[in-house]
């Protein structure tokens, strides 16, 4: 095999993930304005919240651009890791799983709030989140590209990640579905959320599932940077789609006064939210 065939496919997995990843960051961004503009008086905390992942996400994006931009560009196609970019692919990688883990931890707290507080099912996530957390560091330890990219730590990560989106989504359906609430179907206001959280799940799950795999057939070569270069935008995204997505609810909470529907059916839709931590 050529050096250039080899380097295309050392590293250009990592580039198409790369490119995929600046239209999530573009969405991400187009997400948090709309967010800033559309709910002013949110909590103080989950603005923060909203306010620290763009920065993250700003962050992560310009170190990546940094990353590609020294081994495609500067280091004239140098594979070796030996080409000074040591430092913003360490913060590229560190702010990657910061932003993935704490949207998890977002998502945890929204099935602590939704199951009545059912220790036992949210203590089981937070448990997998945590074994996650050690794979990821273990994984991580090497401080090294072609380590983190080859090592079985990497992939057992992913699959703690899958592991744990799955038993978020399923309890946010098993919660929200409208025979739990006793709600007819067209009042069903829990429905556009429900589609919005699984869909988001699904999304990142099969991310996640797409890392495994591309390990077990990459075969030295380094195909798992393709997903790890924008799982934690699809993360970032996730967030900002389940809290944009009260916009219609209350529009249609607007509407429901208007139209001078009855109080049950207002006072339903305006504790719907509240009764979800949002």
């Amino acid at each position: 095999m050529t050096t250039d065939a080899a380097f295309q496919l050392l590293w250009g997995p990592g580039a198409c993930g790369f490119i995929i990843s600046l239209a999530l960051f573009g969405a991400t961004l187009g997400q948090s304005i709309f967010y800033f503009r559309c709910f002013p008086d949110d909590l103080k905390s989950l603005r923060v919240v909203v306010r620290s992942h763009r920065t993250m996400d700003i962050g992560h994006t310009y170190c990546m651009a940094g990353l590609y931009w020294k081994f495609l560009i500067s280091c004239h196609g140098v594979t070796s890791f030996e080409c000074p970019v040591k430092l913003p692919w360490y913060a590229a990688v560190l702010l990657s799983y910061l932003i993935s883990s704490t949207v998890q931890g977002f998502y945890v707290h929204r099935v602590w709030i939704i199951s009545g507080r059912n220790i036992l099912l949210t203590g089981l996530i937070a448990a997998i989140a945590i074994v996650e957390f050690v794979c990821t560091n273990v994984a991580f330890a090497t401080w090294s590209a072609p380590a983190l990219y080859s090592t079985p730590w990497s992939p057992r990560s992913a699959g703690a990640s899958v592991i744990c989106d799955v038993l978020i989504t399923g309890s946010v359906f098993f919660y929200l579905r409208a025979s739990r609430r006793g709600v007819r179907r067209s009042q069903n206001y829990f429905r556009q959320l429900t589609v919005v959280f699984v869909n988001m799940g699904v999304l990142t799950c099969m991310i996640a599932t797409s890392w495994c795999l591309l390990y077990l057939i990459q075969g030295g070569n380094y195909y798992t940077a393709f997903p790890t270069t924008f799982i934690c935008k699809s993360y970032a995204n996730s967030l900002l789609a389940v809290l944009n997505a009260r916009k219609s609810i209350r529009e249609r909470e607007r509407e429901l006064r208007e139209n001078g529907h009855d109080l049950a059916t207002i006072n339903y839709a305006s504790h719907l939210l509240p009764s979800l931590g949002l």
